[in-house]
């Protein structure tokens, strides 16, 4: 293996300020995003026995969920297809798996006339 500058360079993946670098761009991404997601589903279903409203459901989706991903997704980059997967994890919470009672564009905020 080349070894640039003449640095000893690591084969595992690096753990910096909460997110991996890694030489295998596929491993990196399943480490930063993929092992969330994963958590995300799991900390989601865990508490889709219990009754929850509409408001409490959106408060720990945001709070248990979201917040894992946050940080990553921001420094990041995220494919469509990874934004829809989460989407879809988090709108099958809200609505039980039921087709949603209200519209996502009424569940967006809106864009303020300076956009």
């Amino acid at each position: 293996m080349e070894k640039p500058f003449g640095f000893k360079w690591p084969h595992d993946p690096v753990l910096a300020l909460g997110v991996h670098s890694s030489y295998d761009s596929e491993r990196a991404k399943k480490l930063n995003l993929e092992d969330k997601i994963a958590t995300l589903e799991k900390t989601l279903n865990s508490w889709k026995r219990r009754k929850l409203s509409l408001i409490g459901k959106i408060r720990l989706g945001k709070t248990l969920g979201l917040s894992k991903l946050i940080y990553s997704a921001s420094v990041l980059a995220m494919s469509k297809h990874t934004e829809e997967r989460i989407n879809k994890i988090i709108f099958n919470f809200l609505w039980d798996g039921n087709p949603a009672k209200i519209k996502k564009k009424l569940l967006l905020p809106k864009k303020s006339m300076a956009d």
